[in-house]
């Protein structure tokens, strides 16, 4: 049996006929070739060009995963930050209201 990076490779440089046939389907309903152009277009495209069109959109991905990953990375950073600002803004509070709970027991002498 096949591997899934096994079968992903081999069907890198064709589109099966029912994917081929639901973008036929897609593009009627939405006026967008007739099923002869549809036809003629997908003649179009030799394997060297679906590889080259398949290496740009993994490119593509890669690269959007990569932002994703960026913007994870920043923003447990940043809520990092904020739990330790928050915990350290409660510890003020704490040692504040201690503080006056103090001194309100032992006024200063004049």
């Amino acid at each position: 049996m096949a591997s899934h990076d096994e079968r992903r490779r081999s069907s890198r440089n064709s589109i099966s006929s029912s994917d081929a046939e639901l973008i036929r389907d897609h593009s009627r309903r939405l006026g967008f070739a007739s099923p002869s152009a549809s036809s003629a277009s997908s003649q179009l495209l030799d394997p060297s060009t679906v590889g080259a069109l398949s290496s740009h959109f993994d490119q593509l991905l890669g690269a959007i995963a990569g932002r994703i990953e960026s913007v994870c990375t920043t923003h447990s950073l940043i809520y990092s930050l904020s739990c330790r600002r928050t915990i350290s803004n409660s510890r003020l509070v704490f040692e504040i209201v201690a503080f006056r709970a103090n001194a309100s027991l032992h006024p200063a002498k004049p």
